[in-house]
């Protein structure tokens, strides 16, 4: 499993890969997270005491977790380099038309 019990993040990349690999994602409860990888990730709250940040996690750790893989990839596919090169280069380009 991957745990990223992180209390700001900008994109969640990490996420990502964690996910590609087949990795099993444990993250705390920002929006970023939820915008990124939705339903393929498991949340916990973040920014409580240390002592209760520990037993979150470790409910979540001891549980049997099962993650789907359809969700995953479909939250890998939406990041890939090659679809992101194309909107973009087909963003440059409309750019251009535009001028």
């Amino acid at each position: 499993a991957f745990v990223f019990p992180s209390r700001a993040e900008g994109f969640g990349i990490p996420v990502i890969e964690a996910l590609y690999y087949g990795k099993t994602v444990i993250v705390s409860d920002l929006p970023i997270f939820d915008e990124i990888a939705g339903t393929a990730i498991c949340k916990f709250p973040n920014g409580n005491s240390q002592h209760e940040t520990e037993k979150y996690l470790a409910d979540i750790l001891l549980r049997e977790l099962v993650m789907d893989q359809t969700v995953a990839r479909q939250a890998v596919d939406r990041y890939a380099a090659e679809k992101l090169a194309g909107e973009f280069r087909t963003f440059l380009m409309e750019l251009v038309k535009g001028k």
